[in-house]
């Protein structure tokens, strides 16, 4: 390419002509193949009518910036006629008649989207004019200059050229020279040109040598150490902004990203990329970029920063320090005596406690929040200084005292409405010190008597304003010198200025660098809704499984319009109303419809597939136009806002179980201990029957709390896997709140709450799941009872709402006096391994997971667990379940069941067969059936049992209990080995099955497998012998039946 005068090249950004152009040069690369037939040929040619590029300053006349010798030669100019032709212009090429019409229409595109596309005559060099077609773009210069570089075409003339062209005899040889030509600009442009695939690492496929002159590798040197893998060079705190461009590029589209890239000798280098996606030949989904070394362009641009920082703080914008005070300085030396001023310092209350709880990006963005407020009471012609980390000096020009305090109550005020995260014990303030001129024009001693007031204002009265007049008669000398000595001014920690480049970068940064996630996704909502004056900004989640929507975070521009917190339950077809109002781009938009303002934008959270909220944008406004623009813009916002909720709650899942695995190892261990404790102290006092019986007591009472624990678990278990089964049945409802307050009474008692039960209903006869209605029950009540101080109250409120011919609709509460729960951990507290807070399972103890079994088991029977709670006012817990009205026959007969005489059991002389593994539950299980009379043999594994089975007699054996899990063989396998061998009492002999497993579905699998009884471990000593009892009896009976 040949350069005119002073042209240093392609510095400029690439812009889209140059983009096609190096897809039409890698095209016409590609198909310069002898092989390929001619008409093939000529349909690339038709679709590249590329003559060449040429490069202007956007200045009067278009001087000329460069031209390639591609273009020169179709006009048959050289170099320096061409410049003595135009005069360094390129106006002057263009056809007379034309200009004017180029001039206005290049301006007028520019101006509207920084491209244009224009039909005009040139002039060749034989005076003859050609139309062509003139595409470009506009861009900025290395030396800081606007310029267009274009591409140049003629469609018809250039069509027809090259169909000549194939016909001729020296076919290829022609063809072979366009292809060299083609290559040499293809390996000469003044940029680096690349094809790779996206999600191989950035596999490069394709690269001009000027790819590897910018990385500062030859092609082997980066083959050998990357593998051709882009990705190894790009500075890691750029990658996660540079990968999500390139991501969000839709095929055929174009997108520009600039970020560093560490080059040989790990150098920095800033590069500006310009990516398209595209189709290759092979159909193959690639990104094309050219890329721009704009180094010198960012060094230069950093040193004028730098300049501009000895003046101006890059944060704020407000003065620097020193140059801020001289300007104060000066201004009191020059305003004439009549004229009245005020100085200010304000100090940010708490912000060190801010920038160690969130990070410094978190309160750089509230100290810009800060001086927004600062400039819209402030006038132009005030003095604003950044004095210090979180320390400004407002020095305003004639004001008077009374004047200025309106001022500096509107600055604590509106300060103190600032989001400053969700840890609710650090507030947001700033207080501020005055000091007028009326006591003095000496910058010196106005500014340490505004110090002075600023300290008495933290000391006295923190979050107000305080002026030095109103204090200097209260203060004494001593003090004040005490004042001006502890008077620090904090050290800007972080002057970056990332707020003031696109609000999506923004948000990758505060996102990145804040230490509190939830806390800064609520500052991004605010600084997204004051940015483009919004009326609200909402980030919903949906539990699929509950069908319920919930607002998690959100800012508003008027309270009224708050919905942070609420919980809205969706029909299945509210869900699916939801899900399917996205079009293709993931976008969606409603007016007066499913949101409460009057028109949003929203794009939706996808979590594996599963619609699980969205992000939404509102005006309330009517007829609000949203504009492309902004549609594409709050769109990219979303994708990074729901990649960030979804990461919280990932973190969250995983916390929440981390802590639970906390809380259960002390909860197992207290029992455990108490076990192992009370069996040493049984050992050592032996002799004492009473002592040894209160630890057995002690011993039994921990071994059912950890069954319970276990239980738990348990039940969680079958809850989230959909195994958990609801028995309905008819039940008393007024017995089973009897036996409630019977279990409940000596707890309340204990702690001297006043407990009360209100009853309201016609028909206590109900049908339902009894056990887990009273589980639900007494959970919740438990809680109430562990969370309310003593003397505290407890009202269980049962209240009939509605009353049918078959059913009734019964509210159940429990309202206490407790401690209550905040309106932010309210959500939490359904959640499986959460407490409302960390602090309540060091106090209290628990596991974390009664409520979330309540609330799903309350699920299952038709309710929903709700709650209303005041921190430290007490909580109402309650649901409403639809019941089928029962009979009282069911219930005499479960009652006549329960009232029978306990069965005592004698096998003498049954022989049983126990396979068990552990030598410890062997010695239990052989100890409870000699206790009844029985001969027990004993087998360690399947294995065994089988032997035994088989080489014993026919009837040797009554019964088989048989565990499950075994070495060597499992107890399935030996049953159906069992029951498949030749021997005569091989489908007769019972077989029940003994195992740590309480899943149904490991019921399912033993009875499966031949055996006809399943018995859990640890095991109950009546239910066994009812199962031994009940197999024998079964055997018996069928062999009587064969007899007769």
């Amino acid at each position: 390419m040949e350069r005119l005068n002073h042209i240093s090249g392609l510095d400029t950004l690439i812009s889209d002509n140059l983009q096609n152009c190096t897809t039409n040069i890698l095209q016409c690369l590609r198909m310069c193949d002898f092989n390929n037939n001619n008409n093939e040929m000529i349909k690339i040619l038709d679709n590249n009518d590329y003559w060449g590029l040429m490069g202007r300053y956007l200045e009067k006349g278009f001087p000329l910036q460069f031209i390639d010798l591609q273009l020169l030669n179709f006009l048959g100019y050289t170099s320096k006629e061409f410049l003595q032709e135009t005069n360094g212009l390129a106006i002057n090429i263009i056809h007379e008649a034309d200009r004017e019409r180029v001039e206005k229409t290049i301006y007028d595109q520019i101006q509207l989207n920084h491209k244009y596309e224009i039909k005009y005559r040139i002039m060749k060099k034989n005076k003859d004019y050609i139309w062509v077609i003139d595409k470009g773009k506009s861009a900025i210069s290395a030396e800081g200059k606007h310029i267009v570089s274009s591409v140049l075409v003629d469609q018809a003339n250039h069509l027809m050229a090259f169909k000549k062209l194939l016909q001729d005899k020296k076919l290829c040889e022609q063809v072979e020279s366009q292809s060299r030509f083609l290559q040499s600009i293809y390996q000469t442009i003044p940029s680096g040109v690349v094809q790779y695939i996206e999600e191989d690492g950035m596999r490069i496929l394709n690269a001009n040598d000027a790819t590897f002159e910018l990385f500062g590798y030859t092609r082997e040197e980066f083959a050998k150490e990357f593998q051709n893998r882009i990705v190894h060079i790009i500075h890691k705190d750029d990658y996660a902004y540079m990968n999500h461009t390139m991501k969000s590029i839709q095929l055929n589209k174009t997108k520009k990203v600039e970020y560093r890239i560490i080059t040989k000798g790990n150098k920095i280098k800033w590069i500006h990329a310009e990516a398209s996606r595209l189709l290759n030949e092979d159909q193959l989904e690639i990104i094309q970029v050219v890329y721009i070394d704009i180094s010198e362009f960012k060094i230069k641009e950093l040193e004028k920063r730098i300049k501009n920082a000895i003046d101006k703080d890059a944060l704020t914008n407000f003065y620097s320090n020193k140059y801020g005070q001289n300007l104060i300085r000066q201004y009191l030396k020059e305003k004439s005596d009549g004229e009245e001023c005020v100085l200010f310092v304000l100090d940010m209350d708490n912000f060190a406690l801010i920038n160690d709880t969130y990070g410094v990006m978190f309160g750089n963005t509230l100290l810009k929040e800060v001086t927004e407020i600062i400039r819209k009471v402030t006038k132009p012609e005030d003095i604003l200084v950044r004095f210090g980390g979180d320390e400004i000096l407002i020095f305003l020009t004639n004001t008077n005292r009374k004047q200025s305090f309106a001022v500096a109550d509107t600055l604590c005020e509106s300060v103190k409405k600032i989001y400053c995260g969700e840890n609710k014990d650090i507030k947001m303030s700033c207080s501020i010190g005055i000091a007028g001129t009326k006591q003095t024009s000496d910058y010196e001693e106005l500014h340490n008597n505004a110090i002075m007031a600023l300290e008495y204002a933290k000391q006295v009265n923190m979050g107000k304003y305080s002026c030095y007049y109103d204090t200097m008669s209260i203060v004494n000398k001593e003090t004040k010198e005490e004042y001006l000595s502890k008077h620090l001014v904090h050290e800007i920690k972080e002057n970056s200025n990332d707020m003031e480049q696109d609000i999506i970068t923004f948000a990758f940064a505060l996102l990145e660098k804040t230490k509190d996630l939830p806390s800064g996704i609520n500052l991004l909502l605010s600084r997204i809704g004051k940015l483009y004056h919004l009326d609200r900004v909402s980030v919903t989640e949906i539990d699929v499984d509950y069908l319920s929507l919930q607002y998690t975070y959100q800012w508003s521009d008027d309270e009224y319009y708050s919905t942070i917190g609420n919980t809205y339950y969706l029909s299945k077809e509210m869900y699916s109303q939801f899900e399917s109002m996205y079009d293709s781009t993931n976008t969606g938009e409603t007016k007066n419809g499913l949101y409460s303002l009057k028109s949003c934008i929203h794009s939706p959270i996808y979590e594996k597939g599963i619609y699980r909220g969205s992000v939404c944008f509102e005006k309330n406004a009517d007829d609000f136009i949203w504009s492309e623009d902004m549609k594409r813009l709050l769109k990219e916002i979303s994708k990074v806002i729901s990649t960030y909720t979804l990461k919280i709650k990932a973190d969250s899942v995983s916390q929440a179980k981390t802590d639970f695995l906390s809380r259960m190892s002390h909860e197992i261990r207290t029992p455990m201990n108490a076990i192992t404790g009370m069996t040493s102290i049984a050992k050592s006092v032996i002799e004492d029957r009473s002592k040894v019986e209160e630890c057995l007591n002690k011993i039994d009472y921990s071994t059912k709390y950890l069954i319970s624990l276990v239980n738990d678990i348990l039940d969680m278990s079958k809850i989230e896997s959909g195994k958990m089964v609801i028995l309905n049945q008819s039940f008393d409802l007024k017995k089973l709140v009897e036996e409630i307050e019977v279990i409940m009474q000596s707890q309340v008692d204990a702690k001297k709450i006043h407990f009360t039960i209100e009853e309201k209903y016609d028909n206590s006869i109900l049908i339902g799941d009894e056990l887990r209605l009273s589980q639900v029950l007494i959970n919740i009540l438990g809680n109430a009872v562990k969370f309310t101080e003593e003397r505290g109250y407890i009202l269980f409120r049962i209240e009939q709402l509605v009353q049918e011919e078959d059913s009734a609709v019964i509210r159940f509460s429990v309202k206490d006096s407790g401690i209550g729960i905040s309106k932010e951990n309210v959500k939490r507290i359904f959640n499986s391994f959460e407490q409302a807070d960390s602090n309540i399972a060091k106090e209290y103890g628990g596991t974390g997971l009664g409520l979330s079994i309540s609330s799903n088991l309350v699920r299952k029977m038709g309710g929903n667990l709700e709650v209303k709670s005041k921190y430290k006012s007490g909580s109402e817990f309650f649901f409403t379940i639809n019941f089928s009205l029962g009979n009282t026959e069911d219930i005499n007969k479960k009652e006549n069941s329960t009232n029978e005489e306990e069965e005592t059991f004698d096998f003498g002389g049954k022989r049983v067969l126990v396979v068990e593994d552990n030598s410890l539950n062997m010695e239990i299980e052989k100890s409870l059936l000699e206790m009844t009379g029985c001969i027990v043999e004993e087998a360690k594994n399947g294995q065994e049992a089988v032997e035994s089975f088989k080489k014993n007699p026919v009837k040797y054996y009554d019964l088989i209990l048989m565990d499950i899990r075994m070495p060597v063989m499992n107890g399935l396998e030996a049953t159906k080995l069992i029951r498949t061998s030749e021997k005569e009492d091989a489908r007769t002999v019972p077989i029940i099955a003994t195992t740590a497993n309480a899943f149904d579905e490991d019921t399912k699998k033993s009875m499966d497998s031949g055996m006809d009884g399943h018995i859990s471990k640890p095991i109950e000593i009546k239910y066994l012998y009812e199962m031994v009892n009940k197999a024998i009896k079964c055997r018996n009976s069928a062999e009587e039946n064969k007899t007769g």
